[in-house]
């Protein structure tokens, strides 16, 4: 009876065991395991049996580059070494174990406001990789890791990727005939004798993986699957991707730098547009000014007092209308309109002598009911004036606003034409 021995790999710094199968590929394949401490990583494996030369000079590569890697969105290797695993002689490295790949997102749907987070995350990803000399050269939803339910990716398998001498450990190209593990996210040079791999290769899949976010389709003809056929807001995005799904690797954006920047102008242009197309529909309806009718409720006397219930607030405003408004009047001799008093929210008072008989209060009444209608006629009169006014000043500065922002437009335009 043979018992099966469980695979350890030990390292100088650490051991690792408990090792499952996550994933495999043209390059080895990828375990999950824990290390000494019981903390889940991930182990990648290639059998040195599979190992030419310029292969195991790669893994030293991919190895030296992401050890040194400072950048939030590139594989961390945190140890490797050489041992045995199912009794055959490997080579191997270990970094974070993550939870799931950008094709596992994809099927599961991924909100339209995150996938820009995401393309943001792997741009920044491969500004960082270029800007170290290193064209990954396989871009693809399987090499784009992520965390339990983070938007952050995580660029890996950097394992065919072309480094410049600066990270060499020693001295390597990987042939631009070979083929890769995954043809469907290839760029047209990768596809031809003779091409050479350069950023825009990144940047040519990484553009095909913005539309597959939106589209579910992996675009490989003219007439592919719009972003704007999706969702509309993101229409602008079918424009970056224009200038990123070039057959001439010339006429692309020539760096992830241009890319981030491209996509923040075409960003903040639609914004501007929406901006506009908000501040063109917007009515002057909720400055509208209804004319003011104010309708006498009660009339009581009281202590000497003449007290107007009205159907309106008494506003400052329009009290002061009522006492000093220009308007025709009538009026009796010590009763005029600065006699009268504001009483509360809706009352209004005017002080009678002791000595007035009825009928010289009931013609009172109606001097103070005819000031009434005159204070709302001359109070309509200006506030209507006011009204338009303030339209036209808002009008003026939606305008000038509509202007700057259209002329904005028209600028960035230029520029990101140069």
């Amino acid at each position: 009876m043979v018992i099966k021995v469980e695979n350890i790999l030990e390292t100088i710094f650490d051991s690792y065991s408990g090792f499952k199968l996550v994933g495999e590929g043209g390059n080895g394949k990828v375990y999950s395991a824990i290390n000494s401490s019981k903390d889940p990583v991930a182990v990648k494996i290639i059998e040195t049996s599979n190992l030419n030369t310029n292969k195991r000079k790669r893994f030293k590569n991919e190895v030296s580059f992401c050890q040194n890697s400072d950048n939030k969105n590139i594989i961390k290797i945190i140890d490797y070494g050489i041992g045995t695993f199912n009794e055959k002689q490997v080579i191997f490295y270990v970094m974070p174990l993550y939870d799931c790949t950008l094709r596992d997102k994809m099927k599961a749907g991924i909100a339209h406001d995150d996938i820009i987070k995401i393309f943001v995350g792997i741009a920044n990803g491969l500004k960082y990789a270029h800007s170290k000399g290193t064209i990954h050269r396989d871009i693809k939803p399987e090499n784009i890791l992520f965390s339990k339910n983070s938007k952050e990716p995580i660029v890996a398998d950097f394992g065919i990727a072309h480094f410049e001498e600066e990270f060499l450990i020693t001295a390597v190209k990987t042939k631009a005939s070979e083929k890769l593990a995954n043809f469907q996210y290839a760029a047209p040079e990768q596809r031809k004798r003779g091409g050479k791999a350069d950023a825009t290769t990144d940047l040519y899949s990484l553009a095909l993986l913005l539309n597959e976010m939106f589209t579910g389709e992996i675009p490989q003809a003219a007439d592919y699957k719009t972003i704007a056929s999706v969702n509309p807001d993101y229409d602008y995005l079918d424009d970056l991707f224009a200038s990123l799904y070039k057959q001439n690797q010339k006429e692309r954006l020539q760096s992830a730098d241009e890319v981030l920047k491209h996509l923040e102008a075409l960003g903040h242009n639609k914004n501007n547009i929406e901006q506009i197309k908000r501040l063109s529909s917007i009515t002057n309806s909720s400055d509208t000014f209804q004319d003011r009718i104010t309708n006498v409720e009660k009339v009581e006397f009281r202590n000497n007092m003449l007290i107007f219930t009205l159907d309106k607030r008494v506003d400052n405003i329009w009290f002061t209308y009522l006492q000093r408004g220009a308007y025709t009047q009538s009026f009796s001799l010590g009763y005029d309109r600065d006699r009268l008093q504001s009483m509360g929210l809706n009352q209004i008072g005017m002080p009678v002598n002791e000595y007035e008989d009825e009928s010289f209060i009931k013609q009172l009444v109606g001097n103070v009911k005819a000031w009434i209608n005159g204070a709302d006629a001359t109070y309509n009169i200006d506030m209507q004036k006011e009204c338009e006014r303030k339209r036209r000043e808002e009008m003026q500065q939606r305008q000038h606003e509509i202007n700057r922002l259209e002329r904005e437009n028209s600028i960035n335009e230029a520029l990101n034409s140069l």
